[in-house]
Parts: structure tokens; sequence; C-alpha cells
């Protein structure tokens, strides 16, 4: 590998950490923080967690090629932020 290539990874290396948490501090929402950390901690919200956990199952169950025609997964609540 070349040096622009090592200094071009480093640098998006470098602006990466310092976005993360200036994005954290001033621009998530927080619903949207306690979203990330549900799903970083599952124990943190044991509500989102199970919304979360229930989206895993129907991707999981879906496979790559999905799951077919008339055969879903329901995720309990419309308004849960899931879509499938």
């Amino acid at each position: 590998m070349s040096t622009e290539s090592h200094t071009a990874i480093f640098l998006a290396i470098s602006l990466g950490i310092v976005a993360v948490p200036v994005v954290w501090s001033f621009y998530l929402q927080p619903y949207q923080k306690n979203r990330i950390l549900t799903l970083l901690y599952p124990g943190f919200d044991p509500q989102q967690a199970y919304h979360i956990e229930q989206a895993k199952l129907a991707i999981s169950s879906g496979g790559l090629t999905g799951s077919g025609l008339g055969t879903t997964i329901s995720v309990p609540v419309k308004e849960s932020g899931i879509y499938l």
C-alpha cells in the first residue's frame, strides 16, 4: 500500500473517532440514544430489547432468501420502528 492510502485510512479512522462523540452529544435525540444502547446492551431497556429480539427472530427465520410468500413473521407493535 502506498503512503497516500495509509494516510487516507488514518484520516478516515480519526474523523470517525472524533465524529461519534459529537454526534452522540449534539445530534441524537434521547430515544435514539436509548435504541442504540438497547441494541448494544439488551438489558438496558427490557421493552425495547423485546422488539429487537423479535426483529432478530424475524430476520433469522427468513434466511438469505426469505421465508416465502405468505409465511411472514409479525412484529407485535407496528409503532416499534422495525420495518421488515
